[in-house]
C-alpha cells in the first residue's frame, strides 16, 4: 500500500515536468512547420513578383493611359487584362493612372468593376509610382477578399504614365 502512495505521489510530482517537457517538443514542432509553411507561402509569391514588370512592358498600356478618353482602345486593354488574369490565375489585373485611378481592369464585367476606383492611397500604387516594385497584403477594399497585391509603373522612355497592378488571392496558399 505504501508502494502505491509513493508511487502516486511519484507521478504527481514528476507530471508538471513531464507536461513541460511534452509542451515544449509540440512547440518545437509547431514551430519547424510554421516555419516550413512560411517558406512555401514566401516562394508561391516569388514566383508571381516579376509578372506585373513583365505586364506593364506591353506598348498597348501605356497608350491607354496616355489616351484614356479612348473607348475602343480601353475596351481592348479591358478584354486584354480579363484575359492575362484569367491565364495567370490572379483574382484581377488593373491599370491606374497616376493619381490611383483605375482606368482599365480585368474585373471590367463584373459589378464590383474596379475601373474608376481610385487606389493612390495604397503602398503597392505608392511604391509603384515612385518608380519600384510594389508589394502589399491587404483585404480588398472592393471585393472583400484578402489578397497579395503586386504593382509596377508603366513608362513611356523614362517618365511614369500609370501603374499595373496584380492580385493574388491568399485563400488558396492557405
Amino acid at each position: 500500500m505504501a508502494f502505491a502512495a509513493l508511487a502516486v505521489v511519484a507521478t504527481l510530482l514528476a507530471f508538471p515536468r513531464l507536461e513541460a517537457f511534452f509542451q515544449i517538443q509540440a512547440g518545437l514542432r509547431g514551430k519547424e512547420t510554421l516555419r516550413l509553411t512560411v517558406e512555401g507561402l514566401n516562394g508561391a509569391l516569388r514566383r508571381y513578383e516579376p509578372l506585373p514588370g513583365l505586364i506593364a512592358e506591353r506598348p498597348v498600356l501605356a497608350q491607354a493611359l496616355q489616351a484614356p478618353d479612348n473607348a475602343e482602345l480601353l475596351q481592348r486593354v479591358n478584354e486584354e487584362l480579363r484575359l492575362t488574369a484569367e491565364s495567370l490565375k490572379a483574382s484581377d489585373v488593373y491599370l491606374m493612372d497616376t493619381t490611383g485611378l483605375t482606368i482599365a481592369a480585368s474585373s471590367y464585367r463584373k459589378e464590383l468593376s474596379f475601373v474608376g476606383r481610385s487606389f493612390g492611397y495604397r503602398p503597392y500604387f505608392t511604391q509603384a509610382v515612385e518608380g519600384g516594385l510594389g508589394r502589399f497584403f491587404a483585404l480588398g477594399t472592393t471585393s472583400g477578399e484578402r489578397g497579395y497585391f503586386y504593382a509596377y509603373p508603366v513608362e513611356v522612355g523614362q517618365r511614369i504614365v500609370g501603374v499595373v497592378a496584380v492580385k493574388f488571392l491568399v485563400a488558396p496558399f492557405e
